[in-house]
C-alpha cells in the first residue's frame, strides 16, 4: 500500500512533468509565430552592417580583421561578430538562416527567462512558482516589441547580450540560494562573473547586468545569510557597486560632455532626432490601445492599407482611399477632436520637408509609375 509521502510525491512528480510540457509546449508555439518571418528580406541596416561577412567567403584569414575594425559602440561587439562570421563560414550566412538563428536564439532566451523566474520565485517562496514562471516567459516570448529584434537579424547583438545577462543572472540567483544555506557555491558565482563580463562585448546594453543583480540582492534577497542574517561584506559591497554605477556616468558625462552628441556626427540624424523617434515609435504602439478611436476615424474616412515608413529621418506614408469624396473625409478626419489631440502629440515629433504647398503638412507626392 502507498504511503501518504509516496502519493505527495508521485502528485509533485506529475506537476513538474506538466509544467514542463507548458514550457516545451509555449516554446515550441514562440517559435511557430515567428517562423514565417525567416523567409522576410533584411531589413534597414541588415545589409550595411553585414555586408562585410561577404569577404569572408574567399578570404577566412579576413576574420581577425572583420572583428578587431567593428566600430557598432564603443567595445566593439566582437562576441556578435563572431557569431555571424562562424555563421557565414559554415553556414553559408543567406537572409533565412540567419533569421532562423535569431528565432531559435529567442525561444532559447525565453526558456532561461522561465527558469529565471522560477529561482526568484522559489527563493521567495511564492506558491506555483513554476506556473507563474511559465506565464513570465510566455508573456515575454509573445510580446509584440521583440517582432523588430527578432527578425532584424543584425539584432541578435541585442539578443545575445540578453542571453548572457540572463545566464549571469541565473547564476548569481544560484550562488545566492546557496549562500543564504550557508554554502559558497564558486562554480555558480564564476558563471555569473564571466556572463556578466561578457554581456558588454555582444553589445552595450550588456551592462545592464549590474543593476539587475543590484536589484535583486536589495529587494529579493535583503543581504540576508543564513538563520537571517544580514550579511556584512555584501551588503557594502552591494551599496558600493550602486554608488558607484550612479557615480560614473555622471563624471564620465562631466568630463565629456559631447561623447554622445559625437556618435551621431557621421549620420544622417542627431541623438536628440534619434531619442524622440524611438519615443514616437513607442507612443504610436502604445497609442494603438489607449486612443483606438485615431484608427477608427482613419477607417471611417474611407482609408484603408495605411503605412509608414522611415529612411534616414524621413517619414513616407501611403493609404488607398476607396471612398467618393476625398476632401469632405479629410474635412471630417480634421475635425474629429480625439484625432486633433493625436495630431498636437505628434507634430512636435516631426519636421516638415521644404516647399510645402498652403496648409499642407505632409507634403504630396507625384505618382511616376504604376503597376497593377
Amino acid at each position: 500500500m502507498a504511503t501518504p509521502a509516496a502519493d505527495s510525491g508521485g502528485a509533485r512528480g506529475i506537476y513538474r512533468a506538466l509544467w514542463l510540457c507548458a514550457a516545451l509546449l509555449i516554446l515550441a508555439t514562440a517559435a511557430w509565430l515567428y517562423w514565417p518571418g525567416i523567409d522576410g528580406p533584411a531589413l534597414l541596416d541588415d545589409k550595411s552592417s553585414l555586408g562585410r561577412l561577404e569577404q569572408l567567403v574567399e578570404q577566412p584569414d579576413y576574420l581577425s580583421e572583420l572583428v578587431a575594425g567593428e566600430r557598432s559602440g564603443p567595445l566593439g561587439r566582437p562576441l556578435s561578430v563572431w557569431s555571424f562570421a562562424l555563421e557565414k563560414i559554415y553556414l553559408g550566412g543567406a537572409s533565412p538562416t540567419t533569421k532562423t538563428i535569431n528565432v531559435l536564439l529567442h525561444v532559447f532566451n525565453g526558456a532561461l527567462v522561465m527558469y529565471f523566474c522560477l529561482l526568484l520565485l522559489r527563493a521567495a517562496g511564492i506558491p506555483a512558482y513554476r506556473s507563474l514562471a511559465v506565464i513570465a516567459g510566455a508573456a515575454w516570448l509573445v510580446s509584440p516589441l521583440y517582432i523588430s529584434t527578432v527578425l532584424y537579424m543584425v539584432q541578435r547583438m541585442a539578443m545575445l547580450a540578453a542571453t548572457l545577462v540572463l545566464l549571469s543572472c541565473i547564476g548569481y540567483l544560484r550562488w545566492r540560494v546557496a549562500l543564504s544555506r550557508g554554502e559558497w557555491a564558486w562554480s555558480w558565482l564564476l558563471a555569473a562573473l564571466v556572463f556578466g563580463l561578457a554581456a558588454p562585448f555582444a553589445k552595450e546594453n550588456g551592462v545592464l547586468v549590474l543593476p539587475l543583480v543590484i536589484c535583486i540582492e536589495l529587494f529579493w534577497f535583503g543581504f540576508r545569510g543564513e538563520g537571517g542574517q544580514v550579511i556584512g561584506w555584501l551588503k557594502h559591497g552591494t551599496l558600493a557597486s550602486l554608488t558607484a554605477m550612479i557615480l560614473l556616468p555622471l563624471l564620465f558625462l562631466v568630463l565629456n560632455p559631447g561623447y554622445f552628441e559625437a556618435q551621431f556626427r557621421s549620420r544622417d540624424f542627431t541623438l536628440w532626432e534619434r531619442l524622440l523617434t524611438q519615443s514616437r515609435v513607442v507612443w504610436d504602439y502604445v497609442a494603438q490601445h489607449i486612443w483606438p478611436e485615431v484608427a477608427r476615424k482613419i477607417e471611417q474616412c474611407n482609408i484603408r492599407n495605411y503605412s509608414i515608413f522611415h529612411r534616414d529621418g524621413l517619414l513616407f506614408a501611403y493609404f488607398e482611399y476607396v471612398g467618393t469624396d476625398f476632401e469632405a473625409d479629410m474635412e471630417a478626419m480634421a475635425a474629429d477632436p480625439r484625432t486633433q489631440e493625436w495630431w498636437d502629440m505628434v507634430k512636435p515629433m516631426q519636421k516638415p520637408v521644404e516647399n510645402l504647398r498652403p496648409g499642407e503638412w505632409w507634403a504630396d507626392m507625384e505618382e511616376v509609375f504604376h503597376q497593377d
